[in-house]
């Protein structure tokens, strides 16, 4: 404000004893083409993101095509090491978990029963995986739920396969259940089904 203005009254600017008026600032519009542009920027970025999400569906199926796992969630009974010569992770068996695997399978068959499986394992002192127990809200220590040994029960990983969604071959990692017994699983899982004894698999989630 230049000396010459000595007072300021709502919008009158007193100098001099002569009073100025302040225009006030114009109301901003938004015109039609200006809309336009906003409107066609999330469309943009919609489709951006279709486009994404096509492309990473599109890579798992090539995985899958090519035997090799999508990544994501490591499978309960192997861990994730990197090859140099492929320059990318491939699948290993964790012996121990594979192990558990194994014993999950052979119980299965001679209880014929989630529960008592998962009581099983509770008196073998085997402890649930990590992911699991977090989801259920289970303190470390806790039992295997039954939602997650009928997940493991039914995963053809441990057939050595890859699986996304229709797509299914024989994967580059090695199987840790043999064909005959992961089939006998599944007829005994069908069989409790049919009978109504499948217990509550609600909440089903990938074990790491």
């Amino acid at each position: 404000m230049t000396p010459e203005m000595n007072r300021i009254e709502g919008n009158k600017i007193t100098t001099r004893g002569k009073p100025f008026i302040r225009v006030p600032e114009a109301p901003r519009t938004v015109l039609p083409v200006q809309e336009t542009t906003r409107q066609t920027s999330a469309e943009t970025r919609i489709l951006g993101l279709d486009t994404w999400l096509r492309c990473i569906q599109e890579g798992k199926r090539q995985a899958a095509r090519a035997g090799r796992h999508q990544g994501g969630i490591t499978p309960y009974g192997y861990r994730k090491n990197y090859d140099p010569l492929a320059k990318r992770f491939i699948l290993d068996v964790d012996q121990y978990q594979a192990s558990i695997v194994r014993t999950i399978f052979r119980e299965y068959l001679r209880l014929k029963s989630l529960g008592k499986v998962s009581a099983r394992l509770a008196e073998l002192n085997i402890p649930a995986p990590a992911c699991a127990k977090a989801l259920a809200g289970r303190p470390n220590g806790a039992g295997w739920s039954r939602a997650t040994l009928n997940f493991i029960l039914g995963n053809t990983i441990y057939l050595g396969n890859v699986k996304y969604g229709a797509i299914e071959n024989k994967g580059e990692h090695a199987p840790i259940i043999a064909p005959i017994i992961f089939n006998k699983v599944q007829k005994i899982k069908e069989t409790n089904r049919r009978s109504g004894r499948l217990e509550s698999t609600v909440g089903a989630s990938v074990p790491t």
